[in-house]
């Protein structure tokens, strides 16, 4: 399973101007509905003892976001990623969250342009996305992690 769930609203906003709907409809997508793929996913994979693959942010990390509802929630997702670890290794199946950094994505370039947009500053996707870490990469690392070549890798990954 590699789970990928995430949405990013309410960039740039202040706590009490955040609407409650926004923050949650981010934690329904970027938590439960991260939780609800593990649900389902579990027994096939404790049966295969397969790989479960969590997608977070360094934001969820760090603190780095231009959103409270999306930071919180991929370390919403990080903290699940190292509790599912723990209860699902006697089951064999093997956790990892990886927490992309700077990617080029249509979400990060989208959040680029309206942090120029609020700066009075032009915008220009091309020399955006050559600052920021090609998607390529971050596949390569999924694949890694989802092949037996990675069978002694534990825990959270983080990218460029």
């Amino acid at each position: 399973l590699i789970c990928a769930a995430g949405v990013l609203q309410g960039q740039f906003l202040q706590p009490e101007e955040f609407p409650l709907e926004t923050f949650e409809l981010v934690m329904d997508v970027n938590v439960k509905g991260t939780f609800l793929c593990t649900k389902a996913a579990t027994p096939l994979l404790a049966a295969s003892k397969g790989v479960m693959i969590l997608i977070a942010s360094g934001a969820g990390v760090t603190g780095g976001s231009s959103s409270i509802a999306y930071g919180t929630s991929k370390g919403g997702v990080n903290g699940m990623g190292m509790t599912l670890a723990g209860h699902l290794a006697p089951r064999g199946i093997r956790v990892n969250v990886v927490c992309p950094g700077g990617i080029a994505t249509e979400m990060k370039l989208g959040v680029i342009q309206t942090q120029a947009e609020r700066q009075g500053k032009e915008f220009d996707s091309l020399v955006a996305a050559s600052e920021l870490g090609d998607p390529i990469g971050v596949a390569r690392l999924l694949a890694f992690l989802a092949s037996s070549e990675a069978d002694y890798v534990r825990q959270r990954m983080f990218t460029r």
